[in-house]
């Protein structure tokens, strides 16, 4: 799976999606500035809702140059029981060495904590379904589709994660610094993954359990210290989840 093409090049589907992910960093830094003067915070539900269908649609996107490049991204190898155990603990490493940071985040009262905070049953739900969404689409279309495209241009598989690192990191622009660069390490860890265990879903799981520990991590942060979302915005860094 994890092979330059064998056209020894990159076709027009192939730059196309190197170039809209790319565009993607330049739309999640201007929503970071949206967000930080916004004078009331979207719908937590309107949010997670129209991130979903942004998952999907790359998810969708990169299932098609795939097919249009003769990338497999699916291959019928399932993970070993040592393997899905690795990836469960790689899971909840990250999500513990994360805690220290999400506590200080909602202490400063980061106002983007609000949109990865969901309050009820229905928020959680839609929560755990925007992480599932996460998982799928962003290791799909970044440690598969991007990685392979870029080990095609550069015949390195270094070069290669540490590209597709940087541009997942910089989709997550619109968090912090501090969150890109630990987005970026979390990347690296994914690709590591999926080099490993010769797929993708060691990663999915890994992805998914992390981003569904740091959604309920903050609801619960956000509860016991008195966190609010309203007032005027503040600039503050917060490091925030790897999907989403």
């Amino acid at each position: 799976m994890f092979v330059p093409l064998e056209s020894g090049h990159v076709g027009f589907a192939g730059w196309y999606f190197i170039g809209l992910l790319a565009f993607i960093t330049w739309a999640s830094l201007r929503s970071r500035r949206r967000i930080a003067s916004m004078p009331k915070l979207p719908s937590r539900t309107r949010h997670f809702i129209s991130t979903m269908v942004m998952l999907v649609l790359l998810f969708t996107l990169a299932v098609l140059v795939a097919r249009a490049d003769q990338i497999t991204l699916f291959p019928r190898v399932m993970p070993t029981p040592l393997q899905a155990i690795a990836g469960l603990a790689t899971a909840l490493v990250l999500a513990a060495g994360m805690q220290p940071m999400w506590r200080r985040a909602v202490a400063q009262g980061d106002r983007r904590i609000y949109l990865f905070s969901p309050s009820d049953a229905r928020e959680k739900a839609l929560w755990t379904g925007v992480s599932l969404c996460a998982a799928i689409a962003e290791e799909t279309a970044y440690r598969g589709v991007l990685y392979v495209l870029f080990l095609t241009l550069t015949q390195s598989a270094w070069a290669a994660a540490v590209l597709g690192a940087a541009i997942f990191a910089g989709n997550h622009a619109m968090q912090s610094l501090r969150s890109m660069v630990i987005i970026f390490f979390f990347s690296l860890v994914f690709q590591a993954l999926a080099l490993w265990t010769g797929a993708l879903y060691v990663g999915m799981l890994v992805h998914f359990v992390y981003d569904v520990i740091a959604g309920l991590t903050y609801s619960r942060l956000v509860r016991e210290m008195g966190y609010r979302a309203e007032g005027a915005p503040r600039a503050v860094a917060a490091p925030t989840p790897a999907g989403g």
